[in-house]
Parts: structure tokens; C-alpha cells; sequence
């Protein structure tokens, strides 16, 4: 599948099976093919997990989620913690997304290339994708010494547990992680509805304090601190903007007849002004692009709306959708 490679980005985030890439702050898509050499002079986070995949399993070694009793071992829980061991912590559930349509990264692939989807821990990142996890990788870890004297069906247990149980096996001591300044933006903004805030990386972004509907993105490294046990923000925070009628210059230039728009502004459908397009569209959704397809995301219990680049045309020197 040939990619339409999106211009001005310059962050690249590697998680070993997939990239991330950014343009000022703002995640643009998600690829399948390394894209250094399209980027050179992007920053390149590395974030890849670690890879035991050539370590050998023998048969005698595998066993099922079934087989294991959900229990929690004296010391794994301050051994997860100490280790930060998120990868496992994270993990909401057991079992097959063979028929979800969003991407699953992270478990081993099958003869064909592709992520195994069935007999897996996973969870679901930013509402777009999943991570996940196969007993087969965690057997592979636990003989590379990962998790120290804890045995793999060790792991597999706690894991079962806090599945079952709907608990986490670690609460992490505030820092200044994603999760932590989410939580502080949440209780800033009175946030209720996940669907207005969204993060990957060391972004975050907040719908619903621009006037516009255009979220604002916030920086973890750049914007936050901890002071006393608790996160703070290095500068004010800005203040959510009253709606108005009255028309922007923006708005005012979409009107222009198209003689009085720079016939230059639109020449071909790219993945950045679709994404624009559908933001506007869905205002109170998160709008995502993975290999150049975007998906609406209105909730949790809801499909998201998947959309491709042939679905749009330019009319009018605007995007519109094909009917």
C-alpha cells in the first residue's frame, strides 16, 4: 500500500512495529513503514519494546489463561512498580479482537506477518488502536530473566487477577507521566467525558476550551512539573473561550468567492486538510489517522467511522465529501 507521506513532520516516535508522527505537537498518523528516510531531520523518540522473540519456547513450556489461578505473589506488585512495568500493568483484558477493526500492536505476528489478534492481553490506546500482549511473549521473557525470580504463569496470574477483579496491581506514585497530568488537566477543566481529551506520547489534547471546536495541545515535558508530591503547570493555563456568533476572519474567507481565494490553498486532498475537515465535521470526537485511513472515534460504545482520501474532493476550493 503506497503511503501518502504528510509534509512539515518533525517528530517521529518508534514503537518497533509502527511509527507515530508528529507536526508541531500534534499527532498527524500512524505508519507501517520506517520513516526516517522521509524525515530526516525530524526528532526520532525510540520507544520500542524490548524483543525476546528469538528465544525458544518449547511446547512442554506453553500453557492457556485457563490454566493459570488468578492470584498475586508476595513482592510482584512492588517488583512491577520499582520495574515500571506499564506494558503489564496496563493490560483491561483477556481474549480475541478478531473482529475489531482497529489496529492491534505488540503481539507476536502469525506465518503471514500479521499481529495475532486471538488468545491475548490487550488494552485500547487513545480509542484508536490496541496493545497487546500473547503468553507466548511472556514465557519468552520471563527465560530472558524480565521479571526476575517471578515465573511467567507468575505474571500471567497477577494479570488474571486484576482482570477479574477490575483493579490494577500498581498505583504508580505521582510523577510526571501522561496519566498524571491528564488526571490534573481533568479536574482543572472538569473534564467528564474521555472523549474531550486525548494523549499519545508525551502529548495531551483538550477539546472544548477553544471557541472554535480545535483542541489545544499541551507538552508533558515542556508544561508540567511536580512540586510537593503534585503535578503543577509551569505557566497559566489557558482559559476556556465563550462561543460566539460572530463570523472569524477564517469563517469570513470561506466565504470569499473563489476568485478572492488564493486558488493556490487547495491542490490536491491530503491526509492534513481531510483530518481538518472531519475535526470541524465531529467537534466533539477524537478524529485519528493510521495508514492513511482516518477514523471518528464518537465514544467507547460506539464504531468509529472510518474514512479513506478517495471518500473526498475538492469542490470550490474546499473539502467536501463524495456523495
Amino acid at each position: 500500500m503506497e503511503i501518502d507521506w504528510p509534509e512539515g513532520i518533525d517528530k517521529i516516535v518508534d514503537h518497533g512495529d509502527h511509527w507515530h508522527l508528529y507536526k508541531n505537537g500534534q499527532e498527524i498518523t500512524v505508519v507501517h513503514e520506517n520513516p526516517k528516510s522521509h524525515y530526516p531531520n525530524a526528532e526520532y523518540i525510540d520507544e520500542r519494546p524490548k524483543d525476546y522473540s528469538n528465544i525458544t519456547v518449547e511446547n512442554n513450556e506453553i500453557f492457556t489463561y485457563d490454566e493459570v489461578k488468578p492470584e498475586v505473589k508476595d513482592g510482584l506488585r512492588e517488583f512491577l512498580k520499582k520495574k515500571d512495568m506499564r506494558g503489564i500493568v496496563d493490560m483491561e483484558g483477556f481474549g480475541d479482537l478478531t473482529n475489531e477493526t482497529r489496529p492491534v500492536y505488540g503481539s507476536e505476528t502469525d506465518e503471514n506477518g500479521q499481529p495475532i489478534k486471538k488468545d491475548i492481553f490487550y488494552f485500547c490506546h487513545n480509542g484508536d488502536h490496541y496493545h497487546a500482549l500473547t503468553i507466548k511473549q511472556i514465557i519468552q521473557a520471563a527465560k530472558a530473566g524480565e521479571y526476575g525470580s517471578f515465573t511467567a504463569r507468575d505474571i500471567v496470574a497477577a494479570m488474571k487477577w486484576s482482570i477479574e477483579n477490575k483493579e490494577k496491581l500498581v498505583t504508580f506514585t505521582v510523577s510526571k507521566n501522561i496519566d498524571a497530568v491528564k488526571n490534573y488537566l481533568k479536574q482543572y477543566y472538569h473534564i467528564d467525558d474521555e472523549n474531550d481529551i486525548s494523549s499519545f506520547g508525551n502529548q495531551i489534547g483538550i477539546y472544548g476550551i477553544k471557541a472554535d471546536g480545535n483542541p489545544v495541545y499541551f507538552n508533558v515535558d515542556d508544561d508540567f512539573t511536580v512540586e510537593n508530591g503534585q503535578i503543577k503547570s509551569i505557566k497559566p493555563l489557558p482559559a476556556r473561550e465563550e462561543k460566539t456568533d460572530q463570523k472569524s476572519e477564517a469563517d469570513h474567507q470561506k466565504e470569499l468567492p473563489v476568485e478572492n481565494v488564493n486558488p493556490t490553498a487547495l491542490t490536491k486532498v491530503t491526509l492534513d486538510s481531510v483530518k481538518a475537515f472531519l475535526i470541524e465535521k465531529y467537534p466533539n470526537s477524537e478524529v485519528s489517522a493510521i495508514s492513511g485511513v482516518l477514523y471518528v472515534s464518537k465514544g467507547e460504545d460506539e464504531a468509529p467511522i472510518e474514512f479513506k482520501l478517495t471518500d473526498f474532493a475538492i469542490k470550490d476550493n474546499k473539502i467536501v465529501e463524495k456523495k
